[in-house]
């Protein structure tokens, strides 16, 4: 199934998908990996690579993102929105994140939502380390997994 190695396939997606962001929205861009727990069906827990570019809107605590991840035999490709919880403080901002999309296999696309919730602690002004963890779950599927939770650690880049 695996012809592209996974990296290559996320950033292509990022570089094609790059945003162009009105005044006073800012653009991020990430990267990251980690494991992948399947919650149903049959299988052995997976690890997982995902990209995303996305747009924070600077008046309310909203942003959109545009979503590639490989995992569980399955390239996901989602729309996704964010929302930024109130501060925890001065060096931790976590956020929740919700979206639908289609998970791709090598002969068909499924309908998936997904949602979940992450933090992200900055390290330089434009450079965050983020964690998060989503469930994804495939509407009906025929897959032996159809639900499982993605456990990602990474860079974000914002612009």
């Amino acid at each position: 199934m695996r012809s592209i190695p996974s990296w290559c396939t996320v950033a292509v997606l990022l570089a094609l998908v790059s945003p162009v962001a009105a005044p006073g929205q800012t653009i991020h861009v990430g990267a990251g990996l980690g494991p992948t727990e399947i919650l149903e069906g049959e299988g052995d827990n997976e690890e997982n690579v995902m990209g995303f570019v996305g747009i924070e809107l600077p008046a309310l605590p909203l942003g959109f993102r545009l979503e590639g991840n490989e995992t569980a035999g399955l390239f996901l490709l989602t729309g996704n929105v964010t929302l930024s919880t109130p501060s925890q403080g001065r060096f931790i901002r976590t956020y929740l994140v919700a979206g639908a999309g289609a998970a791709i296999d090598t002969d068909e696309a499924e309908t998936e939502i997904n949602g979940g919730a992450g933090l992200a602690i900055p390290l330089l002004p434009i450079l965050h380390l983020f964690a998060e963890a989503r469930v994804h779950h495939l509407l009906d599927s025929r897959r032996s997994q159809t639900t499982f939770l993605p456990i990602t650690f990474g860079l974000r880049i914002g612009i």
